[in-house]
């Protein structure tokens, strides 16, 4: 019966214990590698935590978060968030399983530049993964080519895919980046 008793309470302390601590895990790519989003903020290096809404693997693909495949919520006083719809991403997995890893490396560039300027954290998002060793040229290729598909976008996204992309690019250009270095008109 002590020992019951001693076993109950070790299971309510780690039940606590489990929510107390953030729910900072790694995000995994479509290789299957496990990747954070390590920021500075506010002086201090931190993994961004990373939440899902929605309840795909039910076959329940509606979008959450108004057809945004992840967004970043700043809690008051707290820590940036990155929250993904599973449906959406379970879309865009279904398209190109690359672009999900680009959805993860962009939201990163957000938080890890301070930005809310769409083409420059595209380009950053690029170069993150290109120095991760996630991206190369022909990668490179099929994101270009996955956003060249997006017919209407959001004006703040350029109106259209092949904007998106294009500024995204011409900002690669704008720092020699080595995926657009001597591509003619690319």
């Amino acid at each position: 019966m002590k020992i019951n008793l001693i076993n109950l309470r070790l299971g309510v302390y780690y039940i606590v214990a489990l929510f107390l601590v953030p729910a900072t895990h790694a995000y995994e790519l479509s290789t299957g590698e496990r990747v954070f989003c390590e920021v500075d903020w506010e002086g201090v290096e931190i993994r961004v935590e990373e939440q899902y809404v929605g309840n795909s693997e039910l076959g329940d693909r509606r979008p959450r978060l108004w057809g945004s495949a992840a967004i970043i919520r700043y809690p008051e006083g707290g820590k940036p968030i990155i929250v993904f719809d599973k449906g959406v991403m379970a879309d865009v997995r279904d398209l190109l399983p690359l672009a999900t890893d680009f959805i993860f490396y962009h939201e990163c560039a957000h938080i890890r530049y301070k930005t809310d300027d769409e083409f420059y954290t595209n380009c950053r998002a690029v170069v993150d993964m290109y120095d991760d060793g996630f991206l190369d040229l022909r990668k490179f290729y099929l994101l270009e080519k996955y956003h060249k598909t997006m017919r209407l976008l959001p004006p703040k996204y350029g109106g259209a895919g092949f904007v998106f992309w294009e500024k995204t690019k011409r900002c690669l250009r704008k720092i020699r980046h080595p995926l657009v270095v001597g591509l003619l008109q690319n």
